[in-house]
């Protein structure tokens, strides 16, 4: 385990992967508080549209269904409470229809299944009323009404429940989440793809060109030169770089060698003028200087051979001399 987390560590991970890290689990939260509020949205619609439903379809039933009141027709009751929950379907649990006296002439489901305290309040209600007794079912009571003068011949008591249109409204509300994030991830993998082929890889490229110039290899060519994005401007300041290093060390071997030449000349000269303070005038500069130290090893030279046959000369004028001098003191002795 410990392995596993060593291996996902945060510290492991590119800046890339950090930020879909971040974007996914910030995506999470908003995703998850967006559907939550949607949720409990959704849930107030469908109790308003079931409200406003409850209020025309119950007072249409009530329209129909006075006749078949006041005359205690039972299989016309059933009739239109049959087609009512046609329409209303799950969402009208149960439906009570009771005459002026109180009397129960219908009840769907078995009718005294509705509380006996609901019913006291659909005999005894003059309006229509509203009563709510959780916070998705709510019972409507609807006086029904015949005649000019509006008589009540009955009263409709219908259970309504939201709780089957709200299960569906969630399910669907997290199918398409599920959908919804399923999208994301998706749309977040390739995104992570294209990220990875054309920002992580030739980051990772131009990371290991720069390894190569910290080692001295500046003869490499910099990859992604030709991009016209930021990436692009990046790997053409270090081609920048490269040359300008290129360039410098070049300089500097250049001023290696004039100084290794330098060199050379100065010993070489150092060694013939110590040869000449001791009287050789045989040792020249055999050694070839660089080109633009080559005149004076010749003039060196020259100089020293010039030196030579004139000491050469003053020699033989000084031997010559003797000897007439000898001579001429002989011929003075005889």
């Amino acid at each position: 385990m410990g392995t596993v987390m060593r291996r996902f560590s945060p510290e492991r991970l590119s800046v890339f992967g950090k930020l879909a890290v971040l974007l996914v689990f910030s995506t999470a939260v908003v995703g998850f508080t967006l559907t939550l509020l949607g949720g409990r949205l959704t849930v107030e619609i469908v109790k308003q549209n079931l409200t406003d439903f409850a209020q025309s379809a119950s007072a249409d039933l009530a329209e129909r269904s006075g006749r078949a009141i006041r005359f205690s027709d039972e299989a016309e009751l059933s009739r239109l409470t049959a087609q009512f929950k046609s329409v209303a379907g799950d969402r009208a649990k149960k439906v009570a229809i009771l005459s002026a006296d109180g009397a129960l002439k219908y009840g769907s489901n078995g009718g005294g299944i509705i509380d006996p305290s609901v019913l006291d309040v659909a005999r005894n209600a003059d309006r229509v009323t509203d009563q709510q007794l959780t916070p998705l079912t709510f019972l409507k009571v609807t006086p029904v009404l015949m005649g000019e003068n509006a008589t009540r011949v009955g009263t409709i008591a219908i259970l309504w429940s939201a709780e089957a249109l709200v299960a569906d409204v969630r399910q669907q509300l997290w199918k398409q989440s599920a959908i919804a994030v399923g999208v994301f991830l998706l749309t977040l993998l390739a995104a992570g793809f294209l990220i990875k082929r054309t920002i992580t890889k030739p980051l990772g490229v131009i990371g290991g060109h720069l390894g190569t110039i910290v080692e001295g290899d500046y003869d490499r060519d910099v990859a992604y030169v030709a991009r016209r994005d930021e990436l692009g401007t990046f790997a053409r300041a270090i081609e920048t770089l490269q040359e300008r290093l290129k360039e410098s060390r070049a300089i500097q071997r250049n001023r290696e060698r004039e100084q290794e030449e330098q060199q050379i000349v100065v010993s070489s000269l150092r060694d013939g003028l110590n040869a000449l303070a001791e009287r050789d005038l045989a040792q020249t500069i055999e050694r070839e200087f660089a080109e633009d130290y080559e005149v004076l090893r010749h003039n060196f030279n020259k100089g020293l051979h010039e030196l030579r046959d004139n000491m050469s000369v003053v020699m033989t004028t000084t031997s010559t001399v003797r000897g007439g001098a000898e001579e001429i003191s002989a011929a003075s002795d005889a």
